[in-house]
């Protein structure tokens, strides 16, 4: 009988617990390089572009992002070829974007590289404005053409958005760099881009490079109060909660059939009529 009891617990205990998910573990955070140290042969052009998009739920440590990337090269000022756009999805983060760096030093280059970054976080988050450090040390050929650089001056150290800085350092060149108003990261999910540095040092290089990144922040569902859990209770529905009273069921059963079996042995054993 003990051995016939033992066997219905563990019954139940697998049904309960087969209804019961484990947590996802986080994964580690992810760096991303694209198009970096290319085309440094006089008259080149390229354009490249990566989208990125991050997923952070704080409470479960569940993570997961896409990285939408193309790019495109040929003669400068012309119509070019393109690679992509291609998209890769992974359960990591991207926390550092590395492009178009040290890249079209050949002279005479056309650059333009772009990077959008949205960050959804689930859980208590802040967004706050993301830090620039940009356009400095760049255009020191002298005949500039144009320099539209936003914000500007912009020098912060340890910065998220670092671009076009040492840059179109050779005479007749053009630089704009723009990151968009309103960009923000958060302490809970920083990320970092280094883009359009040490790149367009040729004579006549134009240098084109805009950042975007965008926080967005969703709060964590609320526990429901005790009292709320407790009418619950008493009126379930749902597959958990079936599961449950499937589970009482078969320890009812189970314990009548003892109490029987038990009953029936102490009469046959007593010599009591009914045994």
């Amino acid at each position: 009988m003990r051995r016939a009891l033992a066997i219905v617990a563990t019954a139940a205990l697998a049904l309960l617990f087969s209804t019961v998910g484990s947590a996802p573990q986080a994964a580690e955070a992810a760096p991303y390089a694209h198009c970096d140290s290319l085309f440094n042969t006089p008259g080149l052009g390229m354009d490249c572009t990566v989208t990125i998009v991050n997923n952070l739920d704080l409470a479960t440590g569940v993570t997961s992002s896409t990285t939408t990337f193309t790019e495109c090269s040929g003669a400068a000022n012309t119509a070019l070829t393109c690679i992509g756009p291609t998209t890769v999805s992974s359960t990591e983060l991207v926390t550092s974007v590395s492009q178009c760096n040290s890249s079209l030093d050949g002279g005479g280059g056309s650059m333009h590289c772009s990077v959008h970054i949205t960050n959804n976080i689930v859980g208590d988050a802040t967004a706050i404005g993301a830090t620039v450090n940009q356009c400095n040390d760049s255009l020191g050929g002298g005949g500039t053409v144009l320099r539209a650089c936003d914000p500007d001056p912009a020098i912060t150290s340890g910065a998220a958005i670092d671009q076009c800085n040492n840059s179109a350092n050779e005479g007749g060149a053009s630089m704009t760099c723009l990151v968009t108003a309103g960009s923000t990261t958060s302490t809970a999910l920083y990320v970092t881009v280094s883009q359009c540095n040490f790149s367009a040092n040729g004579g006549g290089a134009l240098i084109v490079c805009t950042t975007e990144m965008t926080t967005n922040i969703t709060a964590a569902a609320v526990a429901p109060p005790l009292d709320e859990v407790a009418g619950e209770a008493l009126a379930p529905t749902g597959s958990v909660m079936d599961s449950w009273i499937t589970i009482a069921t078969v320890l009812l059963v189970a314990l009548g059939a003892s109490l029987i079996v038990g009953t029936r042995l102490v009469r046959r054993s007593s010599g009591l009529p009914g045994a």
